[in-house]
């Protein structure tokens, strides 16, 4: 299942922010990593990149911060391949435990459109609850997901 889709259905997504340099920034082709476009008021637009437990934001001018926190909800539809729909929200949030850096957090506040095809397996069928009948099948998840990234700037105060 795509990234997004797992975040969403809170399947845990610990985000801890690792250093990077924007040189290392993974690839956008690359299935293991999730780009969640950000809009952040004082930081501008930036991408938080989840990858296996882990999260940075890069900046256009290539400075790294640290998502320490991530989380939101998601509001939607889930769709069988023969035409039935179930609704589907779900919410969480996110990130490592303690309290560093929090007064040096910054809230940003997003907004994604997702709609992901895959099959249905027996664990989210049961946690959506779907019938057991659509297991195995294809099935689409569409709605909307309003974020929140608690990031902040690495170095000194």
């Amino acid at each position: 299942m795509p990234r997004l889709l797992i975040a969403a259905v809170s399947v845990a997504v610990v985000l801890f922010g690792f250093t990077a340099t924007a040189g290392a920034a993974p690839k956008e082709d690359n299935k293991n990593v999730e780009l969640v476009p950000v809009v952040c008021e004082g930081l501008g637009s930036f991408d938080v990149i989840t990858m296996e437990n882990a999260a940075t934001a890069f900046r256009p001018d290539g400075s790294v911060l640290v998502a320490k926190r991530f989380g939101g909800e998601f509001t939607g539809t889930i769709t069988t391949n023969d035409g039935a729909t179930f609704p589907f929200s779900d919410s969480f949030e996110e990130g490592p435990p303690g309290q560093g850096f929090e007064d040096r957090l910054i809230e940003c506040n997003f907004t994604e459109t997702e709609s992901e095809t895959f099959i249905l397996d027996a664990e989210f069928a049961e946690f959506a609850g779907i019938p057991e009948s659509y297991v195995g099948t294809q099935v689409t998840l569409a709605g909307t997901f309003n974020g929140t990234a608690w990031v902040f700037a690495p170095g000194p105060e």
